[in-house]
């Protein structure tokens, strides 16, 4: 009887063991699924740093402002009217 017992027990405690390094195997696919992710987003931001850089890297300009300064109360004001008379397919700008 109790040998009976232990080889239900052994043979369940194998079911186990076989169901738990099959989820393992799922998990460990998953997580390289997840780091090829990872590393695809990190080459993209790597990427994306380097076009900001260039947009960067290009050499400030000194502007020296030579007009005119006045009271903010003696401006003219800005009236400007649509000159479109009909919508155009994508846009006018």
């Amino acid at each position: 009887k109790d040998e009976s017992f232990y080889k239900d027990e052994i043979e369940n405690q194998k079911a186990t063991l076989d169901s738990l390094k099959e989820e393992e195997n799922n998990l460990m696919e998953e997580i390289k699924k997840i780091q090829a992710e990872i590393k695809e987003e990190d080459d993209q931001n790597v990427e994306l740093k380097e076009q900001a850089d260039v947009f960067c890297s290009m050499p400030e300009k000194k502007f020296v402002f030579k007009g005119l300064t006045k009271n903010a109360e003696d401006r003219q004001e800005f009236d400007m009217k649509s000159q479109i008379t009909y919508p155009m397919d994508g846009g006018t700008a």
